[in-house]
């Protein structure tokens, strides 16, 4: 194939040619691509999978109890996905969204489908936010270190 003359613009024949095969492919499936090797494990030690020491399971280790720090899109996304995963969330900090309005965003996200929707039920209680009778502490610390998560965790 010839370059066509209003293409030059792309660059050396090569850019060329590798535009017009795009163009051509277009609506064409694609080849499909190996699978992706599985994921290493970590070592419970260094949190590497270079260290050379064997991969074991810590029993109790796997994420029961989970602090969320902001309670923005990516912080209700992460509490809808502890409750659909069986997690607990104990904590939750944000100083910048009263209790009363993460009640109201989390109800009424229409971004993510408000959870009102899903028959859960949320509201603020003694200062927390309760989900279905479980309470969620609330902190309002603009530095992550001085939140008192362990004593949210009991």
């Amino acid at each position: 194939m010839t370059p066509i003359v209003s293409m030059k613009f792309l660059g050396d024949d090569e850019t060329v040619r590798k535009a017009m095969e795009s163009v051509a492919n277009q609506g064409k499936a694609k080849k499909a691509e190996p699978a992706a090797a599985p994921a290493k494990e970590t070592c419970t030690a260094c949190a590497t999978s270079k260290c050379g020491r064997p991969m074991k399971a810590v029993p109790g280790s796997g994420a029961k109890k989970i602090g969320i720090n902001g309670f923005g899109r990516i912080g209700r996304l992460v509490l809808r996905a502890a409750l659909e995963k069986g997690a607990s969330v104990m904590a939750i900090n944000d100083p910048f969204i009263p209790l009363d309005y993460m009640v109201y965003m989390f109800k009424y996200d229409s971004t993510h489908t408000g959870f009102l929707k899903t028959g859960v039920h949320v509201e603020a209680k003694d200062g927390k936010l309760v989900i279905d009778g479980h309470p969620v502490s609330v902190f309002c610390e603009r530095d992550p270190s001085n939140i008192p998560w362990a004593s949210a965790g009991k």
